[in-house]
């Protein structure tokens, strides 16, 4: 079996991300493998007054304290994890970062649009297994039964109420 020694899992706080969490925190304690917990900032350029724009540090705090509530969650059952904040396309600091920090392996989350809103609105998750070298494993939304078959039965169970 591949030894994973580093695994980066990507995060975007939401439903997506969380089967990504559960299927990567344990592959990480199965594995006795360091845990990197990604999350990067995508800044637009408004098309309205600058003045609404929030303002850089607003945003940065709150992504701040998303990957450290979600940190302290999985350090509770696996010490081995750090939070990296990233900025830019997520797609590319994803593939950056692993490329960068010999990460063995990267689990990204998927909602598994289609047709036009998967046109409009891209796919991260597509674009992490098209590019990167590294070996990328997708976790659908709602695949509880296929996390659970990944990860060796029912001992995800223990990680499932970290995610926020």
């Amino acid at each position: 079996m591949y030894p994973f020694r580093k695994i980066l899992v990507a995060t975007e706080f939401d439903s997506s991300s969380r089967g990504a969490l559960d299927l990567g925190s344990g592959l990480a304690r199965e594995y006795a493998a360091e845990l990197v917990i990604a999350h990067s900032i995508e800044i637009f350029v408004p098309t309205y007054p600058i003045a609404m724009m929030p303002e850089l540090s607003s945003i940065e705090g709150q992504a701040k304290v998303g990957l450290d509530r979600v940190v302290e969650r999985i350090e509770a059952v696996w010490p081995r994890v750090e939070g990296v904040l990233l900025w830019g396309s997520p797609a590319e600091q994803i593939i950056r970062y692993a490329e960068q920090h010999e990460i063995d392996l990267v689990v990204v989350g998927t909602h598994g649009r289609k047709g036009p809103s998967r046109w409009l609105l891209g796919s991260v998750a597509e674009r992490v297994t098209r590019w990167c070298p590294t070996p990328v494993l997708t976790v659908h939304e709602g695949d509880d039964q296929g996390r659970r078959r990944l990860a060796g039965g029912d001992e995800l169970e223990e990680v499932r109420p970290l995610t926020t």
